[in-house]
């Protein structure tokens, strides 16, 4: 057995064990060995990761950003994505079970595509207003 991967969650720009500091083991199906712990998540940690976001969200920090400044965050994300394809094809594959080559080629490239497809959007479709979210109209999203 390899070593175990231990994980946290990522919330209001700080890495965190959770709130209850709860664990619960990731299993690779293929091995059955368990190859991570991670965070039990609790509803006290969805409310601050809420919490978090719509300060976030109010603040300005992503809806005052430029068409152009959002589809390059997305943009970077997406070469990101592509620059660490051999490590998430591999975490993929511990998790899931598949094969290298199945992460690899599908999975990993597709965390890329969508990214950069979301990008590719973001600047081609300005036009996307009244966007609707927990019953608050919020437009537009991608036009300032």
């Amino acid at each position: 057995m390899s070593e175990i991967m231990e994980y946290q969650m990522f919330i209001d720009g700080q890495w965190t064990p959770g709130f209850s500091g709860d664990t619960m083991d990731v299993i690779n199906p293929a091995t059955r060995e368990v190859v991570a712990r991670v965070p039990r998540g609790t509803k006290e940690d969805v409310d601050r990761a809420l919490a978090s976001a719509r300060q976030s969200f109010e603040s300005g920090v992503w809806s005052d950003k430029s068409v152009e400044e959002r589809a390059a965050v997305l943009m970077n994300a997406a070469m990101l994505a592509v620059a660490n394809k051999e490590r998430l094809a591999y975490l993929e594959a511990l998790t899931s079970g598949a094969t290298i080559r199945r992460t690899l080629t599908v999975d990993a490239a597709e965390v890329s595509a969508t990214l950069l497809l979301s990008a590719m959007i973001a600047k081609e479709l300005p036009q996307v207003v009244n966007l609707q979210i927990n019953g608050s109209r919020r437009g537009p999203f991608f036009s300032n």
